[in-house]
Order: structure tokens, then C-alpha cells, then sequence
């Protein structure tokens, strides 16, 4: 499992993208809001909320290419 850390330059949310070098057309983004990791009390808070996973993309995963609707609004570095 490759864990890459990503935050927003416009709101500062926090995600972390899941990828499965066994199935790399797969990954997994997920939503930390402002938690700095996935132990952070103020992300499980946030766990089961709509917007703290969000579906799997297909196709090659990197910051632009690949991303759903909703992480097209964040401005990932």
C-alpha cells in the first residue's frame, strides 16, 4: 500500500490518496478535512460524513489527472 498526502493551497483540507501497487487503477482518495493523519481526533469525528471519503477513481491516480468532481474544487499540492 502507497500512502501520498495531499493539501489544498485554497482551504487547507487535508487528503490522503490509497494506492495498491497490485491494483493501481483503483485509488482511493479520502478526505482528513483539517487533521493532520487518519488518528486525529478532529478526522474521526468527520468519519461516515459524506464528503469524508470519496469514490474511487479509475485510470492512473496523480494529483490532477483522474480526480472526481469533488477534489476538482481543491487545488491539491
Amino acid at each position: 500500500m502507497l500512502l501520498q498526502r495531499y493539501r489544498c493551497r485554497i482551504c487547507s483540507t487535508n487528503w490522503l490518496l490509497e494506492l495498491d501497487p497490485l491494483q493501481p487503477e483503483h485509488p482511493d482518495w479520502a478526505c482528513l478535512y483539517q487533521a493532520s493523519g487518519i488518528l486525529d481526533p478532529v478526522s474521526a469525528a468527520h468519519q461516515g460524513t459524506r464528503a469524508s471519503t470519496l469514490p474511487s477513481t479509475t485510470g492512473q491516480a496523480d494529483a490532477a489527472g483522474g480526480a472526481t468532481p469533488e477534489q476538482l474544487r481543491h487545488s491539491l499540492i
